[in-house]
């Protein structure tokens, strides 16, 4: 069975409700520790059991049909492998329960052609006929199934679902729970013999180190039920960065990083102690970062508005010049019904209570947690807080009120996927892409831009690896095909992103994340190395992820704002920049959706050929170590 890690950001969608749940705060500490824990979930926790995603045969041209007669025919081999005993019961159910059919049909309400009318539009718009939509079956069979389920001629591939969660790291951390110990999951190089199982947690301890930054000094492995130490041999698993010196320069490295940097090997670690506004200045009292105009810096197509009376400008939006007290913002609201489009935030719902945000609609497909109270399937409803923020970074409002983003005022439509501890389904992901794509989805929503802030990790090396790469990408090509602009976080692991998908997919915008703070890459972001294709490397492009103020559902933060890291918060910079491409007019809704990035990519270019000091270091200009970040996406429309 294929060794398949998924992680992906928070998923929203479902009909919204009048009723509104209370705001609730958590302290900041919970937040964080949270946050960190989340980060990269346990390998071991990623299959979903008993649930498998089915590529039918070529030449299925009905995908229920073939599921009910899939049904039957492992129910007859079953009971045959049993000799007809108890499997054979009369009015016994079959073991094996077809719970959505994919490519063409959503599960959530479509109907069973709408992808292919989908794709059929495009055909009609861009002249050029799109690959056949795959047809496909989500499943929920025993072990004991699978292997029938593979011999059917019907069946052409099975990938087991996955979990799917975030890809944003915790920003900041109190000095008291950097004393008790931080939790992550390692990188996959990190070798520990006996020390590292299955029922493993590494747990690391640091001490602050100029400027409030944080210097990791020790890693300790403990079960992560019982939390006591793991022992080898007699000895506990503990490795100090004081022993550690005699390894070298990058065994300490990837272990223990540096001052303010996190280690290779944990990149998701907080690099610096919280102040005591719990590093996020909220909605007031704030520093407003601006960027001067460069000279001779061409004018954008959309008007633009003064940045209103105590309007904050994060960092991120000021450094790709989408606003700046000087320039002012776009102002979108002002656009004709004709210009305006919608995107769809596949994540863990947006707050609907929120000012600062135009949500206009959304669907689910998430499964409630019974563990996190209130916990409800609701598009409106953000319980974990992520897909909130994401929202906030593509469109919040310039109400004087808050943040300011990319597209102030774009309607967001929720495509909700993930529950309120962060997790959901890969496959829900899938379908919610499709949904957006098909004639209903787009006759409700109007959605020309999804942003997916996630990333899932399978070694192209794995026999089983183009089956699901098939499989995962079919519905983001759908969608392009469409005329939609997919955008995904490029993931978080500081290593080569093929093999992370979403961002692996062809026709998918894979985005990478600098710091603002410093100009250059942000240490946690994956990249391309510089000899991957030519192809690969032309759907990269950069934005700001580090220390990124938005919005956040009341539920996690009382103050409705907070700063949060990663590819996560990358990927909404481009999604809201394709946003207002399209509103422009420069984007024509007559094209595939990856067609529209070469836009988005000769401005990238452009601003840089006007000013060097645009770029940072690591972009094509100043490539490192060979790392391939792409240029940094600017708010040229």
């Amino acid at each position: 069975m294929a060794a398949v890690l998924f992680f992906v950001t928070l998923l929203l969608a479902a009909p919204l409700v009048s009723g509104r749940l209370a705001p609730t705060a958590r302290s900041h500490r919970q937040l964080v520790q949270e946050a960190s824990e989340a980060a990269t979930p346990e390998l071991s926790e990623q299959i979903i059991p008993g649930r498998y995603i089915l590529q039918l045969a070529a030449d299925v041209t009905d995908a229920a049909a073939a599921g009910a007669a899939l049904v039957s025919e492992v129910q007859a081999a079953l009971d045959a492998a049993s000799s007809g005993a108890a499997t054979a019961a009369a009015g016994q159910a079959s073991p094996l329960t077809v719970l959505r059919a994919m490519g063409g049909s959503s599960g959530s309400s479509s109907d069973s052609a709408a992808v292919d009318a989908a794709a059929a539009a495009a055909v009609g718009a861009t002249g050029s006929a799109a690959a056949p939509i795959l047809k496909s079956l989500l499943i929920s069979a025993p072990d004991a199934a699978v292997q029938h389920i593979r011999a059917s001629k019907l069946v052409k591939a099975v990938v087991p679902d996955r979990r799917i969660a975030h890809q944003q790291t915790a920003v900041c951390v109190q000095r008291t729970d950097l004393q008790k110990g931080l939790a992550a999951a390692p990188h996959a190089a990190f070798a520990w013999p006996g020390c590292l199982t299955p029922r493993t947690k590494l747990v690391w301890r640091g001490n602050a180190c100029g400027s409030g930054k944080i210097s990791y000094t020790m890693v300790q492995a403990v079960d992560k039920v019982t939390l006591k130490p793991i022992r080898v041999d007699g000895v506990a698993c503990v490795l100090s960065l004081a022993r550690s010196a005699r390894n070298g320069a990058t065994y300490i490295r990837q272990r223990f990083g540096s001052c303010g940097i996190a280690p290779t090997y944990a990149r998701s670690l907080p690099t610096r102690i919280c102040t005591a506004t719990g590093g996020n200045p909220g909605a007031t009292g704030g520093t407003t970062v601006t960027t001067p105009v460069t000279p001779g810096q061409p004018s954008p197509v959309l008007p633009r508005s003064p940045i209103a009376a105590s309007e904050q400008i994060p960092a991120g939006i000021t450094r790709i010049e989408a606003a700046s007290a000087a320039a002012g913002v776009f102002n979108t609201a002002g656009l004709p019904a004709s210009q305006q489009v919608a995107v769809g935030v596949v994540d863990s719902g947006i707050d609907g209570t929120h000012p600062d945000l135009n949500l206009v609609g959304g669907s689910s497909w998430v499964t409630p947690s019974s563990k996190v109270a209130g916990d409800v399937a609701d598009a409106d409803v953000d319980r974990y807080g992520h897909g909130t923020h994401v929202a906030g970074i593509i469109g919040a409002r310039n109400n004087g009120a808050g943040v300011v983003g990319v597209a102030p005022g774009v309607a967001l439509y929720s495509l909700k996927v993930l529950n309120g501890e962060g997790v959901g389904a890969l496959s829900d992901a899938m379908a919610a892409v499709e949904w957006a794509a098909s004639s209903e989805g787009q006759s409700k929503a109007n959605i020309k831009v999804i942003n997916l802030s996630l990333a899932a990790y399978m070694p192209p090396e794995d026999p089983d690896y183009q089956a699901t790469v098939d499989l995962v990408c079919a519905p983001f090509k759908a969608a392009s095909d469409a005329g939609i602009v997919v955008v995904a976080a490029a993931g978080n692991y500081g290593t080569d992103l093929r093999g992370y998908l979403p961002a692996s997919c062809p026709t998918v915008v894979a985005v990478t994340s600098m710091d603002p703070a410093s100009n250059s890459a942000s240490s946690f972001s994956n990249y391309l190395p510089t000899d991957a294709p030519a192809a690969d490397k032309a759907r990269l492009i950069a934005a700001p992820g580090n220390a990124i103020l938005s919005t956040v559902s009341y539920f996690r933060e009382a103050s409705g704002y907070r700063e949060l890291s990663g590819t996560s918060m990358a990927s909404p910079h481009v999604a809201g920049v394709a946003a207002t491409c399209f509103m422009a007019g420069k984007c024509s809704s007559g094209s595939t959706g990856i067609s529209q990035l070469a836009k988005l990519q000769a401005a990238a270019k452009e601003r840089l050929g006007l000013s060097a000091g645009y770029g940072f270091a690591g972009d094509t200009a100043s490539i490192i170590n060979s790392k391939f970040y792409g240029n940094l996406v600017w708010a040229k429309f």
